[in-house]
């Protein structure tokens, strides 16, 4: 293990970790407390170096956008500061937004020379989306189906090896659990409330209205457009993404809640890595 990175840089994601978490679990609009606890992460993170000053503009918009969001009285312009935040969120889960810098932990990982970095932008993206989320009541699912959570992950390893994507090839790497709390934090967390709690939640309520099996069919939207981004994996990965977005979207239900597509998520990212030999790692 390499020397730890900076303190200052770390509790930058500390704050992060902390924001997202609180959202998770509370209900309702974010207030003045998520936008002080956004403010303070990013002084935390210049101090910590995690950006630069090109990273102004975009930072500026990451706090402005949610305040819009919340306090337009007009349901046409909540939807544009809405489809505003989505885009930006967008860009920071392709690292387009210029001035962030990943925290690295080390440049080789274990599996195939590859670094292990954190990537605020990300991040960040995940904690907008979830401030600009509109958390609705799901009904309970019954103890017996959280069962499938694991079945469900262990099939998705199964199709990845299936696929030519995987092979068994299970090993304990040092740095696994900074490697899970990263992936959970800055990849699912964000990713989830884009596919399933945005995008997912979204079509559901339309399509819902107007055909019976709207929340399937939104499932299935949502999934498609989830293996379409991993394209640049190949076709076989982003095949194996369709299908484990479907899993996503099926353990989230309908009003979507994250938390059960976000464990699902997590589960298999760390199934893959520990487990098998495949393009995660």
């Amino acid at each position: 293990m390499e020397a730890l990175p900076p303190l200052p840089a770390l509790l930058s994601f500390v704050a992060l970790f902390a924001a997202m978490a609180t959202r998770l679990v509370l209900p309702g609009k974010p207030g003045a407390i998520a936008v002080a606890v956004l403010c303070a992460l990013m002084l935390l993170a210049g101090i910590g170096t995690l950006f630069d000053q090109r990273a102004a503009l975009p930072l500026g918009i990451a706090i402005a956008l949610p305040v819009l969001h919340w306090r337009a009285a007009n349901p046409f312009h909540a939807r544009l500061w809405l489809l505003a935040a989505i885009v930006w969120c967008v860009a920071a889960m392709l690292h387009l937004w210029p001035g962030f810098m990943p925290l690295q932990w080390t440049a080789d990982f274990g599996r195939h020379g590859q670094p292990l970095n954190w990537h605020l932008d990300k991040g960040l993206a995940g904690l907008l989306l979830l401030m600009v989320w509109r958390r609705q009541n799901a009904p309970p699912r019954p103890a017996p189906e959280y069962l499938l959570l694991p079945c469900g992950t262990l099939l998705i390893a199964l199709l990845a090896m299936t696929l030519g994507l995987a092979t068994p090839d299970p090993r304990w790497l040092p740095l696994m659990p900074v490697w899970f709390i990263g992936n959970l934090f800055l990849t699912v967390v964000a990713e989830e409330a884009l596919f399933r709690g945005l995008l997912q939640g979204a079509l559901a309520e339309a399509l819902s209205a107007r055909l019976r099996n709207g929340a399937q069919l939104a499932i299935t939207i949502a999934a498609l457009l989830f293996g379409m981004v991993h394209l640049h994996w190949g076709w076989r990965f982003a095949l194996l993404a369709t299908l484990a977005g479907g899993l996503y979207g099926w353990f989230a239900g309908h009003p979507p809640r994250l938390g059960r597509a976000i464990a699902a998520h997590g589960l298999t990212n760390a199934m893959l890595l520990i487990c098998m030999d495949s393009p995660l790692g």
